[in-house]
């Protein structure tokens, strides 16, 4: 699945394109992204049921800025303070130590 995030340019075009009447399906294609894509953007950035391409951005910007994704990951020594550790499970890797037959 590819994901798409949108420009501040593609967000000043989709209001400018909504203050003409433009159909959403008919702005989706122009700019390239599914509706469901566009829906969620207008969902988003409205105010007061009226999209608002400044505010938009504002909001995806603290949105991209508080995601999970965009933090460092745990490094190794953080994982073995949290006993998550490889090492600290080590003799139960085999399948024999969990009482599962192994073999015919």
């Amino acid at each position: 699945m590819e994901f798409t995030t949108l420009s501040r340019g593609l967000r000043y075009l989709i209001e400018k394109r909504l203050q003409s009447s433009q159909r959403i399906c008919v702005i989706a294609t122009a700019i390239g992204v599914h509706r469901s894509t566009l829906y969620r953007e207008l969902k988003r950035g409205s105010v007061n049921g009226r999209y608002d391409a400044a505010i938009a951005q504002q909001r995806a910007d603290r949105r991209r800025a508080t995601s999970t994704a965009n933090h460092p990951q745990k490094t190794a020594a953080l994982w073995c303070a949290d006993a998550l550790c490889p090492s600290h499970h080590g003799a139960r890797t085999s399948a024999g130590s969990f009482g599962i037959a192994v073999g015919g």
